[in-house]
């Protein structure tokens, strides 16, 4: 596990790249990296050993108090033989809101499991957490099934694995788990065939549900069941089923009393029951009390991704935007009640990040976070937060020649589509003179809210660093006529934030 620091923080544009160089391979990594922006913290990297890493699956929770919670999966190689066995297992890490890791990795799963995978990750209260996820025993003849376990986040220490049910092989494609405030454990699965189940388990270890069927079609069989419980004593849930053209559904189910069976076939079908194509890995989340977000592909159009805004009562659209992309999508809310979306472009190996106002999915911003090229063979989204505080949090893999994969991890704290008119808006205002400039710089205003004043080149190099004297003004920067023509980036930050202008050195 290492930690990777940029010299520093990157603008992109038009025609430039950054070069990195990633497992002894030249990889461009074209980003828009803002003065808020985090360098690439790695959290991730299969050993040389680990031939085929396959997917990494993560799940991520930021909390109130400024944590990330994080798990991930990753394989390795059971030491013990003959002959070694290629395992996959889950890892726990915790970071600050600045990106230092101060918890794990912690080793969540058996190393005699032979696999673990699609983490779902809760908190339960500011102590502790709990992680479900899909798993798979060393004996062939083993049911796949469900286990959890706690966590506490101060030290690490593990509760006891729970197993919770079996799963149909070949049916395990997605689960949705989830904890209230009050500790209510919903587990909601895909059974055998036609029928999805749950099991809701209350605190004193009561259960409401015991694998009751909440949804079941004579004939059809469902895959990548997801979903929330929110503060209504609801589960939303929200699958695509597997014959008659693989139309997607969703149902909420009523979690404060024994679920009447006889409502089990009761369904919302959210996109057309017509012949086509898969529609890929369904998600839906709330926005607010009375909102839904809605993404899926269409059968016509299995390259593009749609995001919807429906009414979530009667699931009447209120909006539609086409995203562009295809499956590897995630949507937040923001502190302003704005929409936030990550999602990857397959055509041109990007991930965007755009903001939306709702409920009419007006475009605020669109910027590409991250872009790669040859020799890297791909680019993966995996997950993406936001923290109550604002903070911004995505994790993406790197695959590379090789079988190599890395998970990267990165976190901002404003739009950066808007930042420059968002800095120019705020009560902070300094004046830099003269820009363009051959000679010193002389930079004016409330210097006495100023940590340090930073100049990069646009590959991320810092070329400067200066902090003010107190009771002296203006601040002076020495002569810049030994940088080559062209534009740099002026970072002034004070206690809160981080402000960024350009200038111009022409000879």
């Amino acid at each position: 596990m290492t930690l990777r620091h940029r010299c520093g923080k990157v603008f992109s544009f038009v025609g430039k790249t950054v070069r990195f160089c990633l497992a002894g391979m030249a990889l461009l990594l074209a980003a828009e990296a803002r003065a808020d922006w985090s360098p690439e913290i790695v959290v991730w990297e299969n050993p040389p050993e680990v031939l085929n890493a396959g997917p990494v699956n993560v799940s991520m929770v930021p909390d109130s108090q400024g944590r990330l919670h994080v798990v991930y999966q990753h394989a390795f190689y059971l030491p013990s033989g003959p002959p070694p066995r290629l395992r996959s297992g889950l890892n726990y890490v915790q970071y600050d809101d600045w990106g230092n890791r101060v918890v794990g990795p912690v080793f969540l799963t058996d190393s005699l499991d032979l696999e673990a995978w699609l983490p779902r990750l809760s908190l339960l209260g500011s102590d502790s957490v709990l992680v479900a996820w899909c798993w798979q025993g060393n004996d062939p003849g083993e049911y796949p099934g469900y286990k959890t376990r706690t966590l506490d986040v101060f030290s690490g220490s593990m509760g006891s694995p729970r197993y919770w049910t079996r799963a149909w092989p070949g049916y395990i494609d997605g689960f949705a788990s989830a904890v209230r405030g009050d500790g209510t454990f919903v587990l909601a699965y895909p059974a055998h065939w036609s029928e999805i189940c749950a099991i809701v388990e209350i605190p004193d270890g009561e259960r409401i549900m015991d694998e009751t069927v909440i949804w079941a079609r004579e004939g059809n069989s469902c895959d990548y069941v997801g979903g929330f419980v929110d503060q209504h004593d609801s589960l939303q849930l929200v699958w695509r089923q597997r014959n008659s053209g693989d139309p997607v559904f969703t149902k909420r189910v009523d979690i404060s009393s024994p679920f009447d069976t006889l409502q089990r076939t009761t369904f919302f079908a959210l996109t057309p029951d017509a012949p086509g194509d898969y529609y890929a890995f369904p998600r839906i989340s709330p926005i607010g009390d009375s909102l839904l977000a809605f993404i899926a592909a269409y059968p016509e159009d299995m390259c593009t991704d749609y995001l919807h805004i429906l009414e979530r009562q009667d699931y009447e659209e209120r909006a539609r935007y086409n995203l562009g992309g295809c499956s590897d999508v995630a949507a937040a809310v923001e502190p302003d009640s704005t929409l936030s979306i990550v999602n990857l472009m397959r055509a041109d190996r990007s991930l965007h990040f755009r903001r939306f106002s709702i409920p009419g999915l007006d475009l605020i911003s669109d910027t590409v976070v991250a872009r790669v090229v040859p020799p890297a063979l791909s680019l993966g989204f995996r997950d993406y937060a936001v923290s109550p505080q604002g903070v911004r949090h995505l994790m993406y893999v790197i695959n590379l020649p090789g079988a190599n994969a890395r998970l990267v991890y990165r976190f901002w704290r404003e739009d950066l589509g808007t930042h420059e008119r968002e800095s120019q808006m705020s009560d902070f205002s300094i004046s830099i003179t003269p820009n363009p400039t051959t000679g010193p710089l002389f930079i004016s205003g409330p210097l006495e809210r100023v940590k340090e004043v930073a100049i990069f080149n646009i590959l991320g190099q810092r070329v400067f660093l200066a902090r003010p004297q107190p009771g002296v003004a203006p601040m002076v920067l020495p002569s810049l006529s030994s940088l080559p023509n062209g534009s740099y980036f002026l970072h002034v930050t004070t206690r809160a934030s981080t402000h960024v202008y350009r200038v111009l050195v022409i000879h």
